[in-house]
């Protein structure tokens, strides 16, 4: 290609940012061209690391009780170690990975826009101290359920949503069943099977291929692999899980709650 120097001097940046990402704050990078016959050139990156920054301390500032209970019981699966080399993109994951643990720990509305890394290299001896930081939530509208914990409570599935008419009543419940949640309060939770006209499929094939539960904590993950499981049932060319939540008065320590949609659309030759 064409010598430019402007995506030149942009390269040289990019290796900067990455050495900086990857603990060397010190780095140099610069660039030189070498012309050669017949109007070609090298270009020669000169790359000096100088040496890294370490992970000295972490500490934690986390301003709800549970939840700081619960991602110091987590510590053990951390990315992020005192002692390693420093590394910004390691520091990324580790915010994804507790937001996705509290994400499946009952945390449905929590979102990483909560949480923050304070990074102080200031040691003057190549080593960093890195604090976690997870604000609290307001105590107004809907932000202040971003740190309640949510329990599942029933089920709506409709196991031919493309042929379901919005405009049907909630009497055209063609099947029905209750399963007692496995704690010791033995709630009743139920699946509702909404559809116009006859069940063509045993329901219990479908509830059997759901890792989640009435009474649950919600979890991300159980629900991304409840997807899979329906999407495995061959009738089905399209499959979606959508919670809603239930609106009822909430105290400070109080669960919140969500119903589970179900909503599956059948391939077009079956």
């Amino acid at each position: 290609v064409l010598i430019d120097s402007s995506l030149t001097r942009g390269d040289a940046i990019q290796m900067f940012k990455h050495m900086y990402n990857k603990g060397y704050f010190n780095a140099k990078v610069n660039f030189s061209v070498d012309t050669l016959k017949r109007k070609r050139a090298n270009i020669i990156f000169n790359i000096k690391g100088h040496p890294p920054y370490y992970i000295r301390n972490i500490t934690y500032e986390i301003h709800d009780s549970l939840i700081n209970k619960l991602v110091l019981n987590d510590k053990p699966n951390s990315l992020v170690i005192s002692g390693d080399q420093l590394d910004i993109y390691a520091m990324g994951n580790e915010r994804d990975r507790i937001t996705r643990m509290l994400k499946n720990t009952g945390y449905y509305m929590f979102s990483k826009e909560f949480l923050s890394m304070k990074l102080d290299s200031s040691l003057n001896n190549h080593k960093a101290d890195i604090k976690i930081i997870i604000r609290g939530a307001n105590g107004i509208g809907d932000e202040r359920l971003t740190h309640k914990q949510f329990r599942i409570r029933n089920f709506n599935i409709f196991p031919y949503y493309d042929n379901y008419n919005t405009g049907l009543s909630s009497q055209d419940t063609v099947f029905s069943m209750n399963k007692k949640e496995p704690s010791p309060s033995q709630q009743l939770h139920q699946y509702r099977f909404i559809q116009e006209g006859p069940l063509r499929i045993k329901p219990q094939a479908i509830v059997n291929a759901l890792l989640i539960n009435g009474g649950d904590l919600y979890n991300l993950d159980l629900t991304t692999q409840s997807y899979g499981r329906l999407s495995d049932i061959a009738i089905y060319r399209y499959v979606n899980i959508d919670y809603k939540l239930v609106k009822a008065p909430l105290g400070k320590d109080s669960i919140a709650q969500l119903d589970c949609n179900v909503q599956l659309m059948r391939n077009l030759s079956q």
